[in-house]
């Protein structure tokens, strides 16, 4: 049996060298970068209006956009900061109209959170699908908090308390693992794991690659 794996060093061995670009990325890293099993570190809060802190956070807004995403996380672009970005937009609702009441989906306006706080407000936990773009191309179900209160500063250093329901409670607890180096398959129903396109990797007999951005 061909390993894989041997398979894929050998293909990327091919592939000239190049010198990776410092962080922040402008794309989103994948599972298996160190930075995204690293605790993130807090913001003084001296330091949430500094040059440096705006823009890391301009960086995220532009990943984010280019990625067309609901959440994103400072790890995410390869910094280790506890920074956070939560949007859901009529584009997205647009996109997710055959779920977006079954899912709870509510439309949530470009939110910055720094150093952001999870409390659950109930215990009650719905599993629902999630992915994620730093592990591009699965999917699986995942128990989250129905309910949720997100605390934190926004980038003026203002303080913010937002009670969160539905799906923008579990954006915000996805997004919030990142910073805690958990992944969503670390909690996921591991037998719900699947790649969302078996069905052209079987169309194409195999011969399909995965982006690993839009």
């Amino acid at each position: 049996m061909h390993s894989p794996i041997r398979t894929l060093l050998n293909w990327y061995s091919r592939i000239s060298p190049k010198k990776a670009p410092n962080p922040p990325h402008s794309h989103v890293v994948q599972l298996g970068d160190p930075i995204l099993r690293q605790i993130a570190k807090p913001l003084p809060l001296h330091d949430i209006k500094s040059n440096q802190t705006k823009k890391l956070i301009n960086s995220l807004k532009d990943v984010m956009q280019s990625y067309n995403s609901i959440g994103i996380s400072a790890p995410q672009i390869g910094i280790s900061k506890r920074i956070i970005i939560l949007e859901f937009h009529l584009g997205h609702k647009e996109l997710n109209t055959k779920y977006f009441e079954e899912k709870e989906m509510s439309i949530f306006p470009h939110t910055v959170i720094i150093n952001p706080v999870v409390r659950p407000i109930t215990h009650k936990k719905v599993i629902s699908e999630e992915s994620c773009e730093s592990f591009r191309g699965f999917t699986a179900k995942v128990p989250r908090y129905h309910e949720i209160q997100l605390t934190g500063y926004n980038e003026n250093a203002n303080e913010i308390k937002l009670n969160l329901s539905g799906w923008m409670a579990r954006v915000a607890q996805h997004e919030l693992d990142h910073l805690d180096a958990k992944v969503f398959t670390d909690i996921m129903i591991k037998e719900s794991l699947y790649c969302m396109c078996w069905k052209e990797v079987n169309e194409y007999s195999g011969k399909i690659t995965l982006p690993f951005r839009p």
